[in-house]
Parts: structure tokens; C-alpha cells; sequence
């Protein structure tokens, strides 16, 4: 069990104190390592996931959920021509964590298990290959399986996609904001603003990768639909809270001069309270992810559809290097909200506001009348935690004759069931 004390308000106007306890929720062990295919009944439609479990994995692992792009399945994605997303289950394998790869829904036939697929992203209602499926609540479910029945971290739940699965990417971050730690979009910009844009409830750190000479998204935007690269990072950076402009790009080194490519980064940092995001810019790279190891189709009608891919980088290690670094930030506070002051013979009322728990977690509110063995702790409340970890317990009431200090500690647990 892990602890932290803290000190609320209460301690300073009641002589009240409190304490907050972080156990760490043990369950029944999930199966075997490995590939499994699952499917659940969601939103009226049968939805489809792939899940890789390492050899090994330790309880309350990262996760990470991989979207695939558009046109294409979370089988096609690892396919000997697939490209950089290869790299993930050989990455999730090396670095311990649970690898979540759902699949979307065909606009054409409706089919939620085929190889053509799309993700409901940004795009606004009309436009093409656009579908009508949950996928934000599909997505949202599948963050809540791993960390109840998969015993994932709450706190390092990590999301990417390219081109449709970017576009998803961005737009679950901007509806869920509290339950992802860091996210990465790739070969997707922002389109215009419609009614599916949400103002994000947190900033998230955010790693987005473009190609100068993408064919099929690109980086100068197209006019009326979707903005350009730059202006989808300054979004994203003014949502972050980081400092208008970027810091100078530093190039990685050229290891692959036959490719024609060059990958710059860039990081807007983050201001008080803020997140970074991060910018990938691969010039003369197509509507691809760079990779090292994975080489995209080499065949001439791929390469005129697509473009370049570059071959300087990993494209998953240095996505996986960016993302791990954080995560969501657990830092328990059980504050005063309302006080009815105490009259001889009348009960004193108290609501009591509990914040940085964890996200879609459970908080349970204890007292006692003295901070010793004698008086053991009672439970007064239980609440459900929202996304952001915050909740207001029920009021709690104490008789007029109460002694003049109570002791209060707040336990928050990961969400359950």
C-alpha cells in the first residue's frame, strides 16, 4: 500500500485533520500472455479489439491504445507491409506494457470486423468514408476494461493513431481528457471547427509527426476542410498552455541518406500548469510514420498514392519514449466546501470536496474522534470519482455535543467495475 499524508483546510479552520491512502487494487489475474481477440456488444453494434500481453507483465502496467488509420484494421496494421506500426507488440513485449488495437467500423457495409474501416473522427457530419459509431464510448469502455479486468495503471493510459486514427486520437483527447496521461496524433491535421469539437478538460501532453510532402493530408492544410500542420499545433499548444512558439528544431541524424528525408523537432513548452506539445516534422516524408526496421510497400502505385516514408527514426521508440515520461498526476485533497456554524445543542453540517483521485476511480471518506488506537476509523461516505478524479461527499452532519476536533482521511482506489 502506498501512502500520502496531506492537510487539508479543514485542519486549519476546525482543527480538523485528514489523511489520504492510495492502496493499489488487487484483482483476479487476467489470462495468458499474448495476442487475444475480443469482442464486445456496444452501442448496438458487435466492436472488435486485438490485446497483446507480454510475457511478464507486472500488475498495474501502462497501456496503450493504437488506432489503426483509415481503410485499414487492427490486423492490417501489422501486416509485413504495414510500416512502422509493426514495431508496437515487439516494443510493448520489451517494455512491459498492455497493447490495446481496436478496430473501427466500414462505412461502406456497416461491417465492424472487415479490413476497410474507418474511426468517427473530427471530420464534420457528411464527409467521406464518415461513419456514425461510438467510437468515443468504444474507446472510453476499453480504457475501463484494461484497468479493471486487465489491472492496467489508471494513471499511464496512452493513446495514438495515424490519419483517421490520429483524427480519432484528437478527438478523444478533447472529450476525455482526464483519462489519458499523453497521446500521439501522426499524418493528421485538425479539420475546421464543427459541433463534434470539445474544449479538452485538462492539457494533455501531446507528440504530433507530420510529412512535408504528404499527398493525401496535407501539411499546408486544404482550404474550407482541414487546417495546415502549423495551425493544428498551435491549437493544440494554446489548449496546452504552453508558450506561443516553438523552441529551435533539432534534426535526427541523416542515417538513411537514400531516403530522402529528414525528421526536425520541435517542443512548445509548456507554461504554469500547462503541458508540452511536441512537433515531428518529417521533410520530404509522405503520408507514412517513419521507421528504421519496417519498410512500407516499396510498390510504384503505393509510393505515388502515399509518398516517402522516411527511414531515420523509429517511429514507435521515440512515441513510446515521449508518452512514458508521464502520467496523470494523483495528488489527493479533501477540501472544505460548506460549513453551517455550531450552535449549542445543534448539529454542525459539512460538505466535503474531494479532488486528485483517480480517474473514474472510487473515494471513500473515514472519521474518528482521536488520532489513536483506541477510536478506530468509521466510514461515513463512498463517491464515484469523475475523469478528473474530484467528487463531493454527501453531507456530512455532527451532533451539537461532538468533541471540538474529528480526524478525517480520504482512500482513493482505481475504478472497480
Amino acid at each position: 500500500m502506498r501512502s500520502i499524508p496531506f492537510i487539508s483546510g479543514l485542519s486549519v479552520l476546525l482543527g480538523f485533520s485528514a489523511a489520504a491512502q492510495l492502496p493499489i487494487v488487487l484483482q483476479t489475474a487476467p489470462e495468458s500472455a499474448g495476442w487475444h481477440e475480443r469482442s464486445i456488444s456496444h452501442d448496438g453494434l458487435t466492436r472488435w479489439f486485438l490485446l497483446y500481453r507480454p510475457v511478464a507483465l507486472p500488475e498495474r502496467a501502462p497501456v496503450l491504445l493504437l488506432l489503426h488509420g483509415g481503410t485499414g484494421s487492427m490486423r492490417t496494421i501489422f501486416r509485413s507491409s504495414a510500416g512502422a506500426t509493426r514495431e508496437w507488440p515487439y516494443l510493448a513485449e520489451r517494455e512491459k506494457f498492455l497493447l490495446v488495437v481496436p478496430n473501427g467500423v466500414s462505412p461502406d457495409t456497416g461491417d465492424t470486423y472487415g479490413d476497410s474501416q474507418n474511426w468517427n473522427d473530427l471530420r464534420a457530419p457528411g464527409s467521406d468514408r464518415e461513419t456514425t459509431a461510438d467510437d468515443i464510448g468504444f474507446i472510453n469502455w476499453l480504457i475501463d476494461h484494461a484497468v479493471v479486468q486487465e489491472l492496467a495503471d489508471p494513471l499511464r493510459v496512452y493513446l495514438t493513431g495515424a490519419s483517421n486514427g490520429g483524427g480519432l486520437t484528437q478527438r478523444f483527447v478533447m472529450n476525455h481528457a482526464g483519462k489519458v496521461a499523453a497521446a500521439a496524433s501522426f499524418i493528421s491535421n485538425l479539420p475546421l471547427d464543427n459541433e463534434k469539437f470539445r474544449e479538452p478538460s485538462r492539457p494533455v501532453p501531446f507528440l504530433f509527426g507530420h510529412g512535408t510532402e504528404d499527398p493525401m493530408m496535407l501539411y499546408g492544410g486544404v482550404d474550407g476542410v482541414f487546417r495546415s500542420a502549423e495551425d493544428t499545433l498551435v491549437w493544440w499548444a494554446a489548449r496546452n498552455g504552453t508558450a506561443p512558439l516553438p523552441g529551435a528544431e533539432i534534426f535526427f541524424p541523416d542515417l538513411n541518406p537514400n531516403d530522402f528525408c529528414r525528421i526536425g523537432r520541435r517542443r512548445f513548452e509548456p507554461l504554469s500548469g500547462g503541458a508540452p506539445v511536441e512537433h515531428l516534422r518529417v521533410v520530404g516524408g509522405g503520408h507514412s510514420m517513419p521507421s528504421i526496421l519496417h519498410q512500407s510497400s516499396t510498390s510504384p502505385v503505393f509510393l505515388n498514392l502515399v509518398g516517402r516514408q522516411c527511414r531515420d527514426a523509429e517511429n514507435a521508440v521515440v512515441t513510446w519514449e515521449f508518452m512514458s515520461q508521464f502520467s496523470i498526476p494523483l495528488q489527493p485533497q479533501l477540501e472544505l466546501s460548506v460549513i453551517a456554524p455550531a450552535q449549542p445543542g445543534l448539529p454542525t453540517f459539512l460538505n466535503l470536496e474531494f479532488k486528485g483521485g483517480y480517474p473514474s476511480g472510487s473515494a471513500t471518506l473515514e472519521g474518528r474522534e482521536a488520532f489513536d488506537s483506541d477510536h478506530p476509523w468509521t466510514e461515513l461516505a463512498s463517491v464515484a470519482l469523475d475523469e478528473l478524479g474530484g467528487a463531493r461527499f454527501p453531507e456530512i452532519s455532527h451532533s451539537g455535543d461532538a468533541p471540538k476536533k474529528y480526524f478525517y482521511r480520504a482512500s482513493t482506489q482505481p475504478k472497480s467495475d
